[in-house]
């Protein structure tokens, strides 16, 4: 099927490849961190964070207010009538804040959970950074399948999803939110 000096170009190749994508897995690591170390608005960690503490803000306030509203009721500056639709909104209003915040810490957490599965790949990888002999274990790894065209092209089929996209696409999912 193939000669020696075909499998030997085929083993460089594929290495080269797999250094290519640990190289790449390392720089995005170090983009990461400084992203998620940053309290620049535009980093979504940092925004969805920021937005969880406004609404937390926001539904203490509106308990607040609640609470003063029934102080007003009490000394007779509310009517009834009033004190129970004006109850009724800081409650509807509160319950519709504490539903974002919980969707804002969901999205946060799914995005750390993300992150940390892209940082726990690249420390996992990085300890093969320097390496360029052939590897059958990190081939077996990281390979799923290699298309050779009848033109000799190739085409290398990693079996991890690029998770960094995938968090890269979470992100901005978020920020246009």
């Amino acid at each position: 099927m193939f000669q020696p000096y075909q499998m030997k170009w085929l083993m460089i190749v594929v290495m080269d490849q797999i250094h290519s994508f640990i190289k790449v897995s390392c720089d995005r690591k170090k983009l990461l961190k400084d992203m998620m170390a940053s309290n620049n608005d535009a980093n979504a960690f940092a925004s969805m964070k920021k937005k969880a503490a406004s609404l937390a803000t926001r539904i203490a306030d509106s308990e607040e207010r609640k609470e003063k509203l029934y102080i007003d009721y009490t000394e007779g500056v509310l009517d009834k009538e009033e004190y129970q639709f004006m109850k009724e909104h800081y409650i509807s209003e509160k319950q519709e804040m504490e539903a974002k915040l919980q969707d804002v810490m969901d999205h946060l957490h799914q995005l750390e959970k993300k992150a940390q599965n892209f940082m726990n790949l690249a420390n996992h990888l990085e300890e093969y950074l320097d390496c360029r002999d052939f590897n059958p274990e990190l081939v077996k790894e990281l390979v799923d399948r290699i298309y050779i065209g009848k033109d000799n092209t190739l085409e290398i089929q990693f079996k991890c999803a690029d998770v960094y996209m995938e968090l890269a696409e979470c992100m901005e999912a978020i920020t246009d939110e």
